[in-house]
């Protein structure tokens, strides 16, 4: 019987040279890890023969040279139908030198919200806010339901992983907002 276990974490280059972020980046490794082998050590599929795995990927995001965000993208497999995925963002100032959250980046935390749920169910495949269980609005325009996001030049993109957001057999998906139809509420800027 073969059985192979593999963990491979990685990050781009350009976060060994922020600190700060490498070691965000190095926390999450750690706690993956951490969770991979408890499941691993109690999955009834572990004496099989498959190929058992912990993985990530990543993307690298920039808003106006000023804002730099790190995706990392984990996909775990410790036996069953399927495996499990999910997805960390940060977000960093390079010139503030400080993490922004998503309570930073907006003037007005519930027209934000009430805003961002209007532009996800206008571009999500489904109602996923609906399939997370955020069945009122009220939950649902929730900022912290949209806490893995990123900034380019033009889009703010959010990242709805599966099982936080909606069933794991749809996958996860990523939701393009144009930063014009946030403009209004927006507190970045490139200057100071």
């Amino acid at each position: 019987m073969t059985k192979r276990v593999t963990i491979d974490l990685n990050y781009p280059d350009w976060v060994s040279n922020l600190a700060a972020v490498q070691d965000w980046a190095e926390a999450r490794f750690s706690q993956a890890r951490r969770n991979f082998v408890a499941a691993f050590k109690v999955s009834p599929f572990r004496k099989m023969d498959l190929n058992f795995h912990l993985t990530n990927t990543h993307g690298t995001y920039r808003y106006v040279d000023r804002y730099v965000t790190l995706m990392l993208r984990f996909s775990w497999y410790v036996g069953g139908p399927y495996g499990d995925d999910w997805i960390e963002t940060i977000t960093y100032d390079l010139r503030g030198q400080r993490f922004i959250d998503i309570y930073d980046l907006f003037v007005d935390d519930l027209a934000a919200g009430t805003e961002l749920v209007k532009q996800v169910r206008a571009r999500a495949k489904g109602d996923i806010l609906r399939l997370m269980g955020k069945r009122d609005d009220a939950a649902a325009r929730n900022l912290a339901n949209f806490r893995t996001f990123a900034l380019t030049d033009s889009t703010m993109l959010l990242f709805l992983p599966p099982y936080g957001f909606h069933t794991v057999f749809s996958g996860d998906e990523t939701i393009a907002i144009p930063l014009a139809e946030l403009s209004d509420l927006l507190t970045l800027t490139a200057g100071a």
